[in-house]
């Protein structure tokens, strides 16, 4: 099991003390959905099995200041006719502050700093 399953307990249990609950998990059409909207949009790309488990136990996460995106069904089930715009948006730097491996060790991170 990864670790970021025992850390996601521990929201979970964060979450239920204040009236809470995490978000069910992504369907597997959700998925399927999801890789071949990616494919049809940026090509050869795939979704990284580690974030297609993350989807099977939770749909995207909120939780302290920390945002993984889910399956967003309205937008799976919608065709998009709008023209596209560019934002710069007020952000920080960019700079890259850690690098990881894997989207599993990521997510430990991530969640352990959450938690903080």
């Amino acid at each position: 099991m990864p670790p970021w399953k025992e850390l996601l307990a521990e929201i979970e249990k964060i979450e239920k003390k204040y009236g809470s609950s995490l978000k069910k998990r992504a369907s597997h059409t959700e998925i399927i959905k999801m890789n071949q909207g990616i494919q049809l949009n940026f090509g050869n790309m795939v979704l990284p099995d580690s974030y297609e488990r993350f989807l099977k136990t939770i749909n995207g996460l909120d939780f302290n200041g920390l945002v993984i995106y889910g399956v967003d069904k309205g937008l799976l089930d919608n065709e998009l006719n709008e023209d596209i715009a560019y934002l710069e948006l007020d952000k920080p730097s960019g700079t890259v502050i850690q690098s990881y491996e894997s989207f599993d060790s990521m997510i430990s991170h991530a969640l352990e700093t959450a938690l903080l």
